[in-house]
């Protein structure tokens, strides 16, 4: 579609985003001569419910950090083909899809994650999302909740299409029970922590790879043993994996009943360093004031790590004679047991 009009007045640039459910281009709106990232979702008129959920989604966008919805409308082509054509504010700077390869650190997803769990639960009363991932999460504005394109009015259970993202289903979200709710967007956002904790950069190969074929992976997914089969990265606390089971419990009555719980929980996380990874082999933070570094180096018996503060080496935390992986892991290890007071 690049390079065509749209709905009477969106001139397509470039695409931005592919997704399961439509794709996202940056667009000119010649009738207000600005920019906007246009999201453009296939839709069943005779099913959808689009024109419901136009005014909800006008009305989300007033929160911070909630993407900004200019305009909401169905817009059918030349072929006799429905959209729905959602017209969003153009936030630059990626999602926490992006970050997620570059090694987020545990404070900048933390911030983050609390900020989007603030978005949700100012949607929750009118609308649930359905398809929080990081694809969906943008980094600008200290993070932003985006694309309710398969959103549901939440009173009424109307939805713009029945088209849905399996990936990050809670269990009561797979037949017969097909539920959708509060806890199942609490589930997926808890869900999205976990991948961005673990720095899982392809979801579905990792799933795939651990759970065998598809097959395996759903029966997984429907019986709430996901995070159990893949286990956590060793650089995450032991006090953020206990808030991050807890979102993704199987028992919906046992996740945290409220977006405003679950950021409740992070809120009393004490962030003591926040790690940044700024080389291959080299993590740095600061921390009462001074410089602390982790740093790999190859030499001829093996790899060592260094813990350094200031340029001075803390000898207690010195390892040598490693392998590259178990180097690795020593690290983290390091990570999850000073990032947090």
């Amino acid at each position: 579609m690049s390079g065509t009009t749209v709905g009477g007045h969106f001139d397509l640039k470039k695409r931005l985003g592919s997704g399961h459910f439509g794709d996202v281009y940056l667009c000119e709106n010649t009738m207000l001569a600005h920019v906007s990232a246009l999201k453009v979702v296939p839709i069943d008129p005779a099913t959808s419910n689009a024109p419901i959920l136009e005014a909800q989604l006008l009305n989300l966008s007033q929160h911070a950090h909630i993407v900004k919805v200019r305009s909401a409308a169905v817009w059918q082509d030349s072929s006799g083909n429905d959209y729905l054509l959602i017209e969003m504010e153009y936030v630059p700077g990626g999602s926490l899809e992006d970050a997620i390869k570059k090694e987020i650190s545990l404070g900048e997803l933390v911030s983050l994650m609390k900020n989007v769990l603030f978005a949700l639960d100012h949607a929750h009363p009118n609308v649930i999302h359905r398809d929080v991932k990081p694809a969906n999460i943008l980094l600008g504005g200290g993070g932003q909740l985006s694309d309710f394109g398969i959103a549901m009015v939440a009173s009424t259970g109307a939805s713009v299409s029945n088209l849905q993202y399996v990936l990050n289903r809670a269990p009561e979200c797979f037949p017969p029970s097909s539920k959708f709710d509060v806890a199942t967007d609490i589930f997926a956002a808890g869900l999205t922590l976990f991948r961005a904790l673990n720095l899982i950069t392809n979801w579905k190969g990792r799933l795939l790879s651990t759970f065998t074929n598809p097959p395996g992976v759903i029966s997984r997914m429907q019986a709430g043993t996901v995070l159990e089969g893949l286990g956590f990265h060793p650089r995450v606390p032991k006090p953020l994996q206990k808030i991050v089971k807890r979102a993704c419990a199987k028992d919906p009555s046992k996740r945290y009943p409220t977006a405003a719980a679950f950021r409740d929980a992070l809120e009393g996380l004490v962030l003591a360093r926040d790690w940044r990874r700024i080389a291959p082999d080299t993590w740095e933070c600061l921390y009462d004031g001074s410089s602390e570094q982790l740093i790999i180096s190859a030499k001829v018996t093996g790899y060592e790590v260094d813990y350094t503060r200031n340029g001075r080496r803390k000898k207690a935390k010195h390892r040598s004679g490693l392998t590259r992986d178990e180097a690795l892991k020593y690290v983290y290890q390091i990570i999850a047991e000073t990032t947090l007071a």
